[in-house]
């Protein structure tokens, strides 16, 4: 994860390895598979449960994948890191 020297994190970067002059603006927080795979049903508009039988999951597993997915993105919600992704163009509705 990239980050000032206070810890803070100054930008996003993806999952690739980047440079420290990379400036890019799609770089961005990376995101394990599943993270992502529940934030974009998220995106769809599925709920937690819809989303947890669609990928033979328990809820309280999508539960977990969108809250540290939102811990990664430095974000308080689902839906803001779903707007983050789109965004940075991890994905698209």
């Amino acid at each position: 994860m990239s980050g000032a020297k206070d810890g803070k994190v100054t930008r996003l970067q993806t999952g690739s390895a980047r440079t420290a002059g990379d400036t890019s603006e799609r770089a961005a927080l990376y995101l394990a598979p599943r993270e992502l795979d529940v934030l974009k049903w998220a995106a769809q508009g599925k709920t937690t449960w819809e989303t947890a039988q669609l990928l033979n999951l328990s809820e309280a597993t999508v539960a977990f994948y969108t809250r540290r997915a939102c811990a990664r993105l430095g974000v308080k919600s689902k839906i803001h890191a779903v707007a983050v992704c789109i965004s940075a163009g991890l994905f698209k509705i």
